[in-house]
This record gives C-alpha cells, structure tokens and sequence, in this order.
C-alpha cells in the first residue's frame, strides 16, 4: 500500500486518487498530476513497474511533461495561466496514441504489456495532455460531467522554502501522543516539493 497509496507522511499519493475515482464514481474526483514516467523494479524476480506521478511544477525552461488528470467527469479542459491548453474527452483518445485492441500507447512501458488491458481500462478514470510546455504560473483543470463543472484540480510554480509548517492531527494515540506533519513552505505559504535538505 505504502507502495503505491501513500507516502511517507501517509498522505495520498496521486495514484491513490486513481483508485479513488474507480471506486466512488458518485463523489466527484478531479486530481492534475504531472507524468514523471516510469520506475521499474524487480519483485521476485519479475520486472514490475508504475507510473510515477507528482505535483511539482517547478520545472527547467523549455521542459515538455505530460500531465494527468484522475476523474470520475466525462471530459476536462486544461489551462496554463488562464490560457486553454485544450479540452479532452475520455471517448476522444487520439488514433495514434492506441495499440491493437484498444490499449495506451502512452502507458505501455515494456513490450510484454502492450496488449494488456490494464492500460485501455484505466483510462476510463483520467484524461491526458501530452508534451505541455513549461511556463512558470498556474496549470488548471477544470472536469465536467453532462456539461456542468464537477472540480478543478492545480499544480503551481513555487518560491524556494523560508520555513516550516507544523500540522498537529486532531486526534491522539491511547498513549497520549501527537502525529506531526512538518513541512516546507515558501513565503506565500505554499507547500515546496522536493526542497533541498540543506543549503
């Protein structure tokens, strides 16, 4: 679980949103992730792999990234700095984007799983736009069901961390003990992913 689900502060990943618009198709879902690529790992001596997904949109001049969008809605528009990048429908994939049978191309990472059904299937609960062009700003995704707006979802470009921010959980163990989250901010108080352990 912790695998796939949760980090180490056991928050969701954004996998975990994946699976949380398969099962609960009546609560609306809308999570914009970046497309980092795939991590292979071997597991009893199979090569297995996921997709690795983040929201970090702090990235280099001229970057492309793919991003994602995990939704229970029908179809999702994309804006970077409040211009559209492009609507997308889940019916609407793309000719050249699909393999025999149906299948991703975009998420068939070895040969063995082209033809698995994992990939056509698991596209019923994202929508993609491939090779976005980094700008510094604001990505925004807007998801939609029978036309009308069921959750936006962003990623942004963040300062560098000038503190930390500590949450205390409500609740305590039976020994009377506090989980903590600490975390990097920077001056507008917005989370930092990946900061430097030093400087």
């Amino acid at each position: 679980w912790y695998y796939s689900f949760f980090g180490h502060d056991l928050r969701p990943t954004p996998t975990a949103y994946l699976i949380r618009t398969a099962f609960k198709p009546d609560e609306p879902q809308a999570y914009l992730a970046v497309d980092e690529g795939t991590q292979a790992r071997y597991w009893n001596d199979v090569r297995v792999g996921r997709r690795k997904y983040t929201a970090n949109w702090n990235r280099k001049s001229g970057d492309k990234v793919d991003m994602v969008l995990f939704t229970n809605g029908e179809e999702a528009e994309l804006f970077l700095n409040g211009v559209s990048l492009g609507r997308r429908r889940k019916s609407a994939l793309e000719p050249d984007e699909l393999l025999p049978g149906g299948a991703s191309k975009r998420y068939a990472f070895a040969e063995s799983f082209k033809e698995n059904p994992y990939y056509s299937v698991t596209d019923r609960y994202r929508l993609r736009w491939l090779e976005v062009a980094y700008a510094p700003g604001t990505l925004t995704a807007v998801a939609y069901r029978k036309g009308r707006k069921i959750g936006e979802a962003r990623v942004e470009t963040v300062g560098d961390p000038v503190a930390l921010a500590i949450d205390a959980e409500r609740s305590e163990t039976p020994e009377g003990a506090f989980f903590v989250h600490v975390r990097p901010v920077d001056a507008a108080g917005r989370i930092v992913r990946f900061a430097p352990l030093s400087s």
